[in-house]
């Protein structure tokens, strides 16, 4: 099962993205670069969540 539910979201999601995707495989292409490049900037110290402490972050994956 991919990460959202595709039949009832597909059309949704494309026609309201804010990067300009035409379909459902480039949305997600692009959402899975967008993460990677932030998670590297949250590891390496160059972007921080003011709002959400880590602490509360680890608690997600507990």
């Amino acid at each position: 099962m991919g990460k959202y539910n595709e039949k009832d979201n597909d059309d949704y999601l494309v026609r309201h993205t804010l990067l300009g995707m035409d379909t459902f495989e480039d949305l997600e292409e692009a959402e899975a670069l967008v993460f990677s490049l932030r998670a590297t900037e949250l590891e390496q110290g160059e972007h921080t969540i003011s709002s959400f402490p880590l602490e509360g972050f680890q608690d997600l994956h507990r």
